[in-house]
């Protein structure tokens, strides 16, 4: 097994403006899956989260939320009792459309090439073959005159309300139910969960005509728990079609297509989150001029396949990956803290097992002491990056 030596990383970020490189395959988008039998009868299609699912039903959105740390840690062998008595915690929440039409036609749009195949248990009426895959879905009339389209976008997902006019748009309302509050601050409607939060960035209302394509003043509207928007339009303007467009965001989400296990998060003076996570293979994202986009490999520790560090910086909403790296060498990594300082310099404290672990010319040790040592884990290696972008 090959030898864990402890470093010790300070990273100074000066990050603002950088985005993720369109290029990068790292963020997979999410897949609608079509329910043909496979699930209840209540489910037209499925979204998997990479902490639970998004059912699209009549009439409604099903949120359900599952702590999934707890496989995780299972995985790695430092779930702490008896497996076998293991529980995975949920939460389900409902968002429900009021006075929508309960019987319209929901369809796939930019259907895929892939799709699966379900073969659940002996009763075949369960079995569904080549079941269509598509990156977005539509509510047809979901109210008289307004379609439901939920897609994903750049590792997220995005809904908008097409309207036909100004009074279609006036007939939404929302009502959820099942969470555990509901906020609305700063134009962010929040839903809160015993699992995390799930955010609606400020509504973006606009006109969809050749002719008119102006952006309207919006806003959310929360009574008691039912939510809707809050927007007005000039006389001459009131028969032209609007879009209405906000943008969900799960606070647990990373983007990542590879195997990777959440070790540790943290956040600086002015509200930005840092994430540091175990990863086990290629196809997390990165960002442009990111200190290292490539997995660097390695043989593997505990029984597990080869890892390196994935240090992430996102926006105050926990939106946007302003920044993103992997860190390491040929051998294995992981992270097992990290901390912000008062000048919001990020320092990583963890452990490798790589002889060419990149260093600095005055780093204090910059090979490791002991290469051959079996399951040493010893204090040896410190090493301090600033990334200057």
């Amino acid at each position: 097994m090959n030898q864990l030596h402890r470093f010790v990383l300070c990273v100074s970020m000066l990050l603002a403006g950088i985005t993720l490189d369109a290029h990068n395959d790292g963020f997979a988008e999410f897949e609608f899956i079509k329910n043909q039998g496979q699930w209840h009868n209540n489910i037209a299609y499925k979204v998997q989260l990479p902490e639970g699912n998004i059912y699209l039903e009549q009439g409604r959105l099903k949120f359900h939320l599952a702590d999934m740390s707890v496989i995780s840690q299972i995985h790695v062998g430092i779930f702490k009792g008896n497996t076998k008595h293991a529980k995975i915690k949920n939460h389900v929440y409902n968002a429900n459309f009021i006075g929508c039409n309960t019987n319209c036609e929901i369809v796939q749009e930019d259907i895929q090439d892939n799709y699966y195949n379900y073969y659940l248990g002996n009763d075949k009426t369960k079995w569904s073959r080549e079941t269509p895959v598509s990156h977005a879905v539509r509510y047809k009339s979901l109210y008289n005159g307004v379609d439901l389209l939920i897609f994903s976008k750049d590792g997220g997902i995005k809904y908008e309300f097409h309207c036909k006019d100004y009074a279609a748009s006036q007939q939404i309302k929302i009502e959820y139910e099942g969470q555990d509050d509901l906020k609305l601050k700063d134009g962010i409607f929040t839903v809160y969960t015993s699992l995390g939060d799930v955010s609606e960035s400020a509504p973006i209302v606009f006109h969809s005509s050749e002719s008119n394509q102006d952006t309207v003043s919006a806003k959310y509207s929360l009574s008691k728990n039912i939510l809707s928007y809050d927007f007005k339009v000039k006389e001459q303007h009131k028969n032209i079609p609007i879009v209405i467009d906000p943008d969900l965001i799960f606070s647990t989400y990373s983007g990542s297509t590879t195997t990777n296990f959440g070790a540790t998060a943290t956040y600086d003076s002015e509200g930005f989150l840092y994430s540091g996570s175990i990863i086990f293979g290629t196809g997390y994202p990165t960002t442009i001029g990111a200190f290292d986009r490539i997995f660097n490999g390695g043989s593997g520790v505990f029984g597990l396949p080869g890892c390196d560090v994935a240090i992430t910086k996102y926006d105050t909403n926990g939106r946007t990956a302003l920044f993103s790296t992997y860190l390491g060498g040929s051998g294995d990594e992981m992270p097992h803290s990290i901390v912000v300082n008062s000048r919001d310099q990020l320092y990583v404290y963890g452990t490798t097992g790589s002889q060419n672990f990149p260093t600095t010319a005055r780093s204090y040790q910059d090979t490791l002491t002991r290469p051959n040592a079996a399951n040493a884990r010893t204090l040896e290696v410190a090493v301090s990056y600033h990334f200057w972008f």
